[in-house]
């Protein structure tokens, strides 16, 4: 069984990836995950519901980004 061109470069690129996650991880074994921040920043917040108010399942949302108060929401609408 031969081997085309992609499939030659699929498998050196799966290899070289493999190779760079496993060097990065063995790089950094003591550092801790996530950002660390102070936890009286938060304190005082409380959750609150900020919609879209509708009951049902969602599709899919977006938002515009340099328009912060328009989203878009893709609802599912069918039959029984």
């Amino acid at each position: 069984m031969r081997i085309g061109v992609a499939g030659k470069w699929f498998v050196a690129g799966t290899f070289v990836t493999t190779i760079f996650c496993t060097v990065a991880n063995a790089q950094q074994p003591d550092q801790k995950v996530g950002q660390q921040f102070d936890q009286k920043l938060y304190s005082e917040m409380r959750w609150r519901c900020i919609g879209p108010f509708r009951g049902g399942r969602t599709v899919a949302v977006s938002g515009v980004p340099r328009q912060p108060n328009v989203f878009y929401m893709a609802a599912v609408n069918g039959g029984v």
